[in-house]
């Protein structure tokens, strides 16, 4: 199941692992792919800092590609979901349990008053939605991703171009109702703007300015 960054959902029969990189539809690229069965459910993150139930037989399949897939053929979310004024999907997540492989090491999010948690997504048989994070009043949680391994490298990013990263593991796993920790230290009136994950040993990470210049960026230059 994929989602793209202008909010489009599509699933393909392909059984291999979700490719990355690649080729993609102009103005709009994969930002977040799950496994699932076609029957089965997945986990829509929003900025509300809840989670939304999906069924994925509802989702239109993307043909068979040699390429990488883009999401031509994907559908709005709001096709299937209802979000309140202001909300954004930023994610999707597995939601079977890891019964076979132990604990799963969940999803991880980031709010703009700069606030991370770790949390296990869960499965609610009996509700089609349900918080994954208890948000202060006036915050919003501007970046989730599933881990896959729990030793990926968080990072932070705020809107006076200061950039924290550190490791998962420093990040103890919360239960649902759990506000998470200090994550990024900010300034008077500023906010974190972007949150993420990175791969272990990920030496290629760019970060780009809405001018599109590096010099808008304090401390990007070389050293």
């Amino acid at each position: 199941v994929y989602l793209s960054s202008s909010g489009l959902l599509a699933r393909t029969t392909d059984a291999e692992t979700p490719g990355t990189g690649g080729g993609r539809t102009r103005h709009d690229v994969i930002v977040s792919a799950v496994s699932a069965t076609a029957r089965g459910e997945v986990g829509v993150v929003t900025s509300a800092g809840r989670v939304r139930k999906l069924g994925v037989l509802d989702l239109p399949t993307l043909p068979p590609t040699a390429n990488q897939p883009n999401l031509q053929g994907g559908a709005p979310v709001g096709e299937f979901l209802t979000l309140d004024p202001g909300e954004r999907v930023l994610a999707l997540t597995t939601l079977a349990a890891a019964k076979d492989s132990g604990p799963a090491p969940g999803l991880a999010l980031g709010t703009a008053q700069g606030v991370v948690k770790r949390v296990n997504p869960e499965y609610l048989s009996n509700r089609d939605e349900w918080e994954v994070i208890a948000l202060k009043d006036g915050d919003t949680v501007v970046g989730a991703v599933e881990l896959t391994t729990g030793e990926e490298t968080l990072c932070f990013i705020t809107d006076d171009a200061q950039l924290l990263h550190f490791g998962a593991a420093h990040v103890r796993p919360q239960g649902r109702g759990g506000g998470g920790i200090a994550g990024v230290k900010l300034a008077a009136g500023a906010r974190a703007t972007w949150f993420g994950a990175l791969a272990p040993a990920h030496d290629d990470a760019v970060v780009v300015t809405i001018s599109g210049s590096s010099s808008a960026l304090p401390g990007t230059e070389a050293g």
